[in-house]
């Protein structure tokens, strides 16, 4: 018998949640789904074609309340009936490969009570600062035999269960305490999954030795960690994605839903969504061309020649349509149109869309060209700028490069969108050898941003600082990966001031910072490819950069302590020891607290 609690922002059921149920089926009679939150109708018709039953509840309690009122319904009359009971959540993907290896040695196992892994035991406690925090089986998997769940200890386990309002206390009166609380009354408990582990937390810290065991699930926590978290952690999050694939896991099940749940820069990060290309040779696929049309917005005139003879890198032909703030630049744009011939250019149309402050031409590619998004007839749009040639030509020449360099690394580039369904953008880089303009765009602001998202339905969490997409609003992207971007009527309730300049700013900002969230919203992730050259100019300062770790993310004693070793050596001899100490327990306070924010909790 599984209880399965389910819970999605949305009320929503992604597809690993269906493979996973699959997965489960021939090693349960009875899958009972618990919502914490109201399902959609769509959503919770899903659920219903892989389980027995479905039930919604509010989310009050988190995962131990949900658990207790699925037992509770069922009826423990009903329950008694089965051999095994297992409590899980849905915060992990699996099976990798299938579960049948671990229930049969489970199985077989003289247990009262099992789980997939364990967490090491902490003093102090990593929540508290005080006291211990006992080792436990985590509670994602929580497999209990007939002797324990029919027990009177378990019913009144149950009954005593205290009130749970927050995470905190979710950990501390539930999952540290359950495993110790039945140990202490005579139940015997395994851990499926018990080698030999370099970290506290091993289903979020040590995924790997984990696979090499053989444990068929991952945590999906995992891929939307912060980034420098994992790094500090050694835990590489693409390996692990790579190696779910290699063993059969469906690359459309995991990219999707991490798309819909993730900040773009972080699932960039973590997923290793770069491709550095060598121009050596195209993995463009002739026979079966994309469908091309090029979105070349003009901020200055004297920028375009160059952007148009870019163009004649693309595979074969492309439609090309330019838009202008004014009748003026459409002159000039018709005499650099006359100046560069390129025959892959099958259709030109140059609009009009008065505009002043489009710097990025978002306003320009939504609103002028939404017909164009809109009409099917393309796979991808291609989209550019045309800047002065003194200001912002490095980043222009920089996005160029990327995208249109040479016909191989454009093939190449239009190659991850045609062989990859789960692909939405490919973007060039972010410019940051010796430029000052390292995407931090002042006039996009966050809450314009957030404002802006709230009203066209993405919940895709966005990055704080940074936008994934850089200045040069560069890209190719999928049509589809647009389209909840074309609704125009919505405005940010952040206001410039009373200047339409001002706002056209603000809002091709915005839009510039939610395009990869809003194609994630869809599902759709963000790939960035960088030429081989570039790659080796950035490569000694990123390796100079990760050499001083203890900056990455730090504080500013830190900081303080990177200036002392350059500057005071002596002196940060003699407190270097105490600060390694320090610096030591702070970890393992912090992996204790593991950074959780899903439903099931997991200490």
């Amino acid at each position: 018998m599984i209880f399965l609690l389910h819970w999605d922002p949305r009320g929503e059921v992604e597809d690993y949640v269906l493979h996973l149920v699959r997965g489960l089926r021939p090693h349960a009679e009875r899958i009972v789904a618990m919502s914490n939150g109201a399902l959609t109708p769509a959503g919770r018709e899903r659920l219903e074609s892989v389980a027995d039953a479905v039930w919604e509840r509010e989310n009050v309690g988190l995962d131990a309340w949900g658990h207790k009122t699925a037992m509770e319904r069922f009826g423990l009359d009903e329950l008694a009936g089965f051999d095994e009971l297992i409590l899980m959540n849905t915060t992990f993907y699996g099976p990798i490969g299938s579960f049948a290896s671990t229930f049969e040695r489970m199985d077989a196992a003289e247990v009262d009570f099992w789980g997939m892994t364990e967490h090491a035991r902490v003093v102090p406690n990593g929540f508290t600062g005080r006291g211990v925090m006992n080792r436990h089986l985590q509670s994602y998997w929580l497999a209990v035999r007939s002797r324990m769940f029919r027990s009177d200890e378990w019913l009144h386990y149950w009954e005593n269960l205290p009130e749970i309002r927050t995470y905190l206390d979710a950990v501390l009166k539930w999952e540290t305490e359950l495993t110790t609380h039945f140990e202490e009354l005579g139940f015997v408990d395994e851990v499926a999954y018990a080698g030999d582990h370099r970290t506290l937390n091993p289903a979020m810290f040590d995924p790997e030795t984990l696979l090499d065991e053989g444990m068929p699930i991952v945590k999906r926590r995992i891929f939307f960690e912060d980034p420098m978290m994992l790094v500090n952690e050694r835990v590489a999050a693409w390996r692990v994605a790579l190696r779910m694939m290699e063993s059969g896991y469906p690359a459309d099940l995991l990219w999707p839903d991490l798309a819909r749940h993730t900040a773009p820069r972080v699932l960039q990060t973590n997923s290793g969504a770069y491709a550095i290309d060598t121009d050596a040779t195209s993995a463009y696929d002739a026979a079966h061309p994309l469908a091309i049309a090029v979105a070349v917005h003009v901020v200055a005139p004297s920028g375009l020649v160059r952007v148009l003879l870019s163009l004649r890198a693309l595979p074969g032909p492309h439609d090309l349509y330019i838009t202008v703030a004014d009748e003026k630049t459409r002159s000039a744009v018709e005499a650099a149109l006359a100046e560069v011939d390129d025959s892959h250019r099958a259709w030109v149309e140059v609009r009009v869309l008065e505009r002043r402050g489009d710097r990025y031409g978002m306003e320009a590619l939504v609103v002028a060209l939404r017909d164009v998004i809109d009409s099917e007839r393309y796979d991808v749009i291609v989209k550019l700028r045309a800047v002065e040639r003194h200001r912002g030509a490095d980043v222009q020449e920089h996005a160029l490069a990327s995208l249109l360099g040479t016909p191989n690394r454009t093939a190449n580039a239009l190659a991850l969108l045609q062989s990859d369904a789960t692909i939405g953008v490919v973007q060039a880089p972010i410019f940051a050898a010796g430029s000052q303009d390292l995407g931090d765009h002042p006039e996009a602001g966050f809450d314009a941003a957030r404002s802006l998202a709230r009203q066209l339905g993405i919940r895709v969490p966005l990055d704080d600082a940074i936008p994934l997409l850089p200045p040069s609003a560069a890209m190719l992207v999928r049509p589809a990966a647009l389209r909840l971007l074309l609704d125009t009527t919505a405005v940010p309730s952040v206001r410039p001031h009373d200047h339409e300049r001002d706002l056209d700013l603000l809002l091709g900002g915005a839009r510039l910072r939610l395009i990869t969230a809003a194609a994630g919203e869809l599902g759709f992730r963000t790939f960035t490819t960088i030429n081989a050259r570039y790659a080796a100019a950035l490569y000694d300062s990123l390796y100079f950069a990760f050499s001083g770790n203890e900056l990455i993310n730090a504080g500013p004693i830190a900081h303080l302590m990177y200036w002392l070793r350059k500057a005071r050596p002596r002196v940060a001899q003699r407190v270097d020891r105490p600060y390694q100490r320090a610096r030591r327990a702070w970890r393992t306070l912090r992996e204790a607290r593991g950074r959780q924010d899903e439903p099931g909790v997991e200490a």
